[in-house]
């Protein structure tokens, strides 16, 4: 007679968490906390646009930022239909890229968040925009008022941040396979690989846009034509690096399930399809986020923004250029050395005993509480209106800003 088999407790041991439900509450984290700022932006005084100001950019500038702008929707329709409909359609699965274009519209959101501590970025307020939601994070130092912040050029920038991350994932992703194969390199010499040649990428994309007038970066210190409207600070090659490094590793390393670093698990889950889908989106904004934040605007807040350098004339005399904060058409002078655009700080060019209306600005909710205008006793003022007429490369090659105006020739040759 067979004996009957002993009967054990065993215990339940609960499963872990998979990765990809620990990124989701991140990028569900996110998502809420630029809910909250995006909410006390469109109900706040805030939401008001950026006037390009007495001077218009160049015609052939304006055609460019018009064209981008009425093409903007069109390409952002044409990528979630191929790249995230028809897929979910045929296989109930949204492909990696398809995620990441979400994620990549949502990257956007950062733009200038590297501007917390300090401008340094701006942005042409020509293109269509309702100011900026920055002075809405809790604590922003940076100064702004109404109608005279870091624009957000949402046409823009929507399409700005896919574009460009997408086109620096497939050329990194075709040079890390060309070294690969040739030298089978692991993952580390393949990231050290690629270094050099995204500093090379971000100069020429962010050199081409700053040359077409889009954006300014007046604040760098030892930059590529540093006294011209498209200043480029060298550091900004490496930061952008760094950036992009991290997102062109989360697309290309894998493991055996096609699975990214954050959505490690999302096939073990007994969900429904729709479900798994939502986590591994919220997984990789999450990421996407952090790595913005962690890779690129807390550094570049406290290297560039906490301590800018000085800004160029041809960036102060160009209102489109330093959007209402400073310069031309202003009473403020633009932050450099010695010389604070903060909340708490700023310089004005007003007589002594001028009010100054600035400090009757009253601090909301999370708002630094607001300081005082400064003075100058050496009467520094601001230039006058330039023509609007943009002059490329009519600099030194490199440096800091000098005292001289703007070169006549190409790389100040003969002067």
């Amino acid at each position: 007679m067979a004996e009957k088999a002993e009967k054990y407790d065993v215990p339940n041991i609960p499963k872990a968490r998979p990765a990809v439900v620990w990124w989701a509450w991140i990028g569900g984290a996110w998502l809420l906390f630029w809910a909250y700022v995006l909410i006390r932006w469109v109900t706040g005084p805030y939401f008001v646009p950026v006037p390009v100001g007495p001077v218009e950019p160049a015609g052939w500038s304006k055609a460019i930022m018009d064209t981008w702008q009425i093409l903007s929707l069109p390409l952002l329709a044409l990528g979630g239909y191929f790249l995230i409909y028809r897929p979910y359609k045929k296989t109930r699965n949204v492909p990696l890229d398809g995620l990441l274009l979400i994620a990549f519209v949502f990257f956007s959101l950062q733009d200038a968040g590297s501007n917390y501590l300090g401008i340094w970025y701006t942005v042409n307020s020509y293109m269509l925009n309702m100011g900026s939601f920055y002075n809405e994070i809790p604590g922003w130092l940076a100064f702004g008022r109404p109608g005279a912040v870091v624009p957000y050029a949402y046409l823009f920038h929507i399409t700005e941040y896919p574009l460009g991350l997408f086109t620096f994932c497939f050329i990194g992703s075709g040079l890390m396979n060309f070294a690969r194969k040739r030298w089978n390199w692991g993952p580390v010499k393949l990231i050290l690989f690629i270094f050099p040649f995204m500093m090379l990428y971000d100069l020429v994309i962010e050199g081409t846009f700053q040359t077409l007038g889009l954006y300014a970066m007046p604040g760098g210190k030892i930059s590529f034509f540093p006294d011209t409207y498209e200043k480029f600070p060298f550091i900004e090659t490496i930061w952008i690096a760094c950036l992009n490094i991290p997102v062109l590793a989360l697309r290309y390393f894998k493991n055996d399930k096609g699975e990214t670093i954050v959505e490690r698990g999302i096939n073990t889950m007994v969900i429904s399809d729709l479900k798994k889908q939502v986590l591994r989106c919220l997984a990789l904004i999450g990421v996407c986020q952090t790595i913005f934040l962690t890779c690129y605007n807390i550094p570049v807040a406290l290297t560039m923004g906490s301590n800018p350098g000085e800004w160029p004339q041809d960036v102060v005399s160009r209102p489109y250029l330093t959007d209402g904060l400073c310069g031309t058409g202003t009473d403020r002078l633009c932050p450099g050395p010695g010389v604070p655009l903060t909340q708490q700080a700023w310089v004005t060019t007003l007589p002594a005993g001028t009010p100054v209306p600035e400090e009757n600005w009253v601090s909301r909710s999370w708002e630094p509480s607001v300081g005082k205008a400064l003075r100058r006793d050496d009467g520094k003022k601001n230039p006058e209106l330039t023509d609007g007429k943009y002059r490329p490369f009519n600099s030194r090659f490199m440096g800091r800003v000098s005292d001289r105006p703007v070169c006549k020739n190409l790389f100040c040759w003969g002067e």
